[in-house]
């Protein structure tokens, strides 16, 4: 496994369009919930009538609209959820 930092960019306007990069896989993409694998570990996002604008896999960027209600990173160290917000202000 690469010990490399990788970076990631999360970008969030009005709660309606979220912007994600360096994204690797989505596990699980429906109205209310979208996991993705990101280079940082496994992201959860939920709301209501999500929609998959684009993911252009060379770029890894996904880009996603709807009413969006949590963005969460799930720790699998602790094997246990951490939230966005905890691990910005960390």
């Amino acid at each position: 496994m690469n010990n490399s930092i990788s970076n990631q960019d999360i970008f969030l306007s009005n709660r309606k369009e979220l912007k994600i990069t360096n994204v690797k896989k989505i596990n699980t993409l429906n109205n209310l919930l979208f996991d993705v694998e990101t280079g940082l570990g496994r992201l959860k996002i939920e709301g209501k009538d999500l929609d998959m604008i684009s993911l252009d896999n060379d770029k890894e960027i996904l880009l996603l609209k709807g009413k969006i209600d949590k963005i969460e990173y799930l720790d699998k160290s602790k094997n246990k959820e951490t939230s966005f917000m905890a691990k910005l202000f960390k």
